[in-house]
């Protein structure tokens, strides 16, 4: 994992000295101020344990950038066994109902089939009886013609043509009036599943071929660059909402959250939150952000984006969410679509926050046009950003370096938001009962 295999101490101490000289300063390693064998090798130490440190962090952040893909996957599995079930029973549903018809069509032919039956039986009967009466007659007529106990005399033939009405059936009788073939149309199942390999990368940590100074009482870089955790402490929450009041009602100001905030609320979502790390990006330069599942928000993927909502019927006011990913340099961009939001807020806390209260960070409602947090300056350009409406798409730009958020408004170049906002910080909106939005990926 480094440019120049690593000897290991007892092999430092095994060579001689010019070529441990060498050997520290192809390591890049600033020996200039040490003397003997054994600061050259505590100096090598350090850079070894500089480098395992920031490989360590760089693990740490692949394993959150995995364990996002894994809660996609889990995601699609809900889905796909949920999108089963419901299909299944539409299936069956529509056969029961499919059944019930043919049940009931059945019944009324058959009941039809049988009056015709019985009306044609009429029938025939009646045609019978006629025509068996006439014969009779004819019958016993032709018998006393043939008679030799009667006298010939007493008998009389026809002396005009002989009408008889006797029945007559004609008919192809009983058949298939209208009959097609059985045909049900209109049911189709598809299943739209793509199973694809995503990869997913992590750069090895390099030692910076600069001078590494270990000695003691003298700080690092990051410490000179890094502002100190007082700095941000100087501005607490403000509001530039047309209602100058309504900062101190706010259910998420740190005065309210101490009122309102139930403990199974977000102090224990955001406490429970894993610190963030690695990310990737989707189309246009966006992050895409994942988040931890929570029963009291409802998640709903598609094509568009994830969709979350705080479930309606829950104990508290508000809940908050934070993503896995975290950001402490470059320039990261998330975009989310206010689907149905009034006291929802939007920004970023501290992924190191362990108090779960969520006053760590910035945040921003972009319906009451009022922030709240300890963390980062409101920008004086704030309060010129107009009120949100319900369908509106919010772009939110970090430049981690430069501790600044900027705010994009349907495509329209809003200024910043807020500066000096610096730390290891974690997207997140913190939820109203019932209120939800989607983060467009």
């Amino acid at each position: 994992l480094m440019d120049v295999i690593p000897p290991t101490r007892e092999e430092l101490e095994r060579l001689p000295l010019p070529e441990l000289l060498s050997r520290a300063q192809q390591l890049g390693a600033d020996i200039s101020y040490v003397h003997d064998r054994a600061e050259i090798i505590d100096v090598l130490a350090g850079q070894r344990r500089q480098l395992l440190s920031r490989y360590a962090e760089e693990l740490q952040k692949f394993k959150i950038r995995l364990e996002g893909q894994n809660q996609e996957l889990e995601l699609t599995r809900q889905q796909y066994q949920t999108t089963y079930d419901r299909v299944e029973q539409a299936v069956t549903d529509r056969f029961a109902q499919l059944h019930d018809q043919l049940l009931r069509k059945e019944v009324e032919i058959r009941g039809h089939l049988a009056y015709l039956k019985n009306s044609g039986d009429d029938v025939i009967n009646d045609c019978l009886s006629a025509m068996n009466r006439e014969l009779s007659i004819l019958e016993d007529t032709l018998l006393r013609c043939q008679s030799r106990d009667l006298d010939v005399l007493d008998i009389t033939p026809a002396s005009t043509a002989i009408t008889v009405n006797v029945p007559a059936l004609t008919g192809r009788c009983f058949e298939f009036a209208d009959i097609s073939a059985l045909e049900l149309g209109g049911l189709r199942i598809t299943l739209d599943l793509n199973a694809s390999s995503r990869c997913m990368q992590m750069e090895p940590p390099h030692m910076k071929r600069t001078a590494i100074d270990s000695k003691p009482h003298q700080p690092s870089y990051q410490q000179q660059q890094q502002p100190q955790p007082q700095h941000h402490q100087q501005y607490p929450t403000q509001s530039y909402s047309s209602t100058p009041s309504y900062a101190a009602q706010h259910p998420y100001s740190h005065h309210q959250q101490q009122q309102h905030h139930h403990p199974s609320q977000s102090t224990s979502r955001m406490g429970s939150m894993g610190m963030g790390g690695g990310m990737y990006s989707g189309r246009d330069g966006v992050d895409i952000l994942s988040f931890p599942l929570d029963s009291e928000i409802e998640v709903k993927q598609d094509a568009a984006g994830m969709s979350l909502r705080m479930m309606p019927n829950v104990e508290g006011e508000v809940i908050g969410t934070k993503s896995h990913e975290a950001f402490s340099e470059g320039v990261h961009v998330w975009k989310v679509r206010l689907d149905n939001i009034q006291e929802s807020l939007l920004g970023m806390v501290d992924s190191k926050d362990q108090n779960g209260a969520g006053t760590e960070g910035f945040f921003w409602s972009p319906v009451r046009r009022d922030v709240h947090g300890k963390r980062g300056k409101p920008s004086p350009t704030l309060s010129h950003i107009p009120v949100a409406q319900q369908g509106d798409v919010i772009k939110l730009t970090y430049d981690a370096d430069s501790g600044t958020i900027r705010v994009t408004h349907n495509n329209v170049d809003r200024g910043l938001l807020c500066t000096e906002l610096f730390g290891h910080m974690s997207p997140c909106f913190i939820l109203g009962r019932g209120e939800g939005l989607t983060v467009l990926q």
